[in-house]
């Protein structure tokens, strides 16, 4: 079923059993004391101006399956540390604060998620509208990260990718911070304008995307590396201890505008090879 509640929820004791459907307030959502089940179902929070969230402690009972910010104006601002297997953004701003965050799923497809000081502990990010606004603070994504529209704004932080990040459309903005990649970087569309350090683990492919390197360093910190499409970097470096390999996609064109840097050691080379053998 579902419940609308055009107004505030404030709960103090006993337990509050969602409906398995969708709950919506469109007020302030404080909870002094007692717990939520919130039953498997979505709870939205809808209204036209800011909104409190509020939760009184950490048990397990008090997580949100799905909460939904879907706002017309306003921010939701958090009061209180949240969890849940999904937090989706549709429209609106999630104003963290210093509260910890800790979802399996982050969706954005809306609106802005504007990063405070505290811990934003998020497995996946599937950004497809709107703005992810790290605002300075550090990220890490267990997981795979999605973009196909919207704006990733990095900021001065690290981000860190604990897997792939792949861009399909929107724009990842990178500053004078560093981002961490521990997987692949695929930009089939849109743009990734790297920051002041791009650390890299895995292949780059470049489809058909904007690739803008500025006056960074790009460092290739995997073993066996590929490097697939139009890529122009300023600063290139790949430095290795162990034997290994760098491969360039045949047909394509990599371009150095100002250091190279590729270093193998004593008795383990760094072989340069493309991905066609030859004839």
């Amino acid at each position: 079923g579902t419940l609308d509640i055009n107004g505030s929820l404030a709960f103090s004791t006993g337990s509050l059993i969602a409906p398995s459907g969708t709950m919506t307030v469109s007020g302030n959502f404080t909870m002094s004391g007692g717990t939520l089940d919130s039953n498997g179902g979505t709870v939205t929070l809808d209204g036209s101006s800011d909104q409190g969230l509020r939760l009184p402690g950490t048990s397990s009972t008090e997580d949100f399956a799905t909460l939904r910010i879907n706002k017309s104006a306003g921010s939701v601002i958090l009061g209180s540390a949240i969890s849940g297997a999904l937090v989706q953004l549709s429209a609106g701003t999630l104003t963290q604060g210093s509260n910890i965050v800790t979802t399996t799923a982050t969706t954005i497809d809306g609106g802005t998620l504007t990063r405070g000081s505290g811990n934003y502990n998020s497995r996946t990010l599937t950004l497809s509208s709107g703005t992810y606004n790290s605002n300075g603070q550090t990220s890490l994504w267990s997981g795979a990260v999605l973009l196909s529209g919207g704006t990733y704004t990095a900021s001065t932080a690290t981000q860190t990718f604990g897997s792939s990040l792949t861009i399909s459309g929107g724009t990842y903005t990178g500053s004078t911070g560093t981002a961490d990649i521990n997987g692949n970087l695929t930009l089939n569309s849109g743009t990734f304008t790297a920051p002041s350090i791009t650390l890299l683990s895995g292949n780059f492919t470049n489809v058909a995307g904007t690739f803008t390197q500025g006056s960074g360093l790009f460092t290739l910190d995997g073993n066996a590396q590929t490097l697939s499409g139009s890529l122009t970097f300023y600063d290139l470096t790949k430095t290795v201890s162990s034997g290994t390999t760098l491969f360039f996609h045949a047909g394509n064109t990599v371009t150095v505008t100002n250091t190279l840097t590729l270093q193998g050691a004593a008795s383990n080379t760094l072989k340069l090879r493309s991905t066609t053998a030859a004839t």
